[in-house]
């Protein structure tokens, strides 16, 4: 038997609580906007126009916008994508 070949690469889901925490600074607040650089995650936390709005912060693969939880959150695949058009 032959298994058929997959047209996109297989991510897992996250699974609940294994989402990274947003990352604190040393002063106790968490990233935002002017904390943001290549090294930190850039998935938004909160309504941007509240006042607690902020960044997950955590450390990204090389070359990413998000951590690993939230790299697997922003997949879509392209089934997913053509269902919600």
């Amino acid at each position: 038997m032959t298994v058929p070949m997959r047209s996109e690469p297989f991510i897992p889901a996250a699974q609940p609580g294994n989402e990274e925490r947003p990352r604190k600074l040393a002063n106790g607040n968490f990233v935002t906007t002017l904390e943001l650089s290549s090294n930190t995650c850039r998935w938004p936390i909160g309504d941007p126009t509240q006042a607690d709005f902020h960044y997950c912060g955590q450390r990204p693969e090389s070359g990413r916008a998000y951590c690993d939880a939230h790299e697997r959150r922003s997949y879509q695949s392209l089934a997913k994508r053509a269902v919600s058009r």
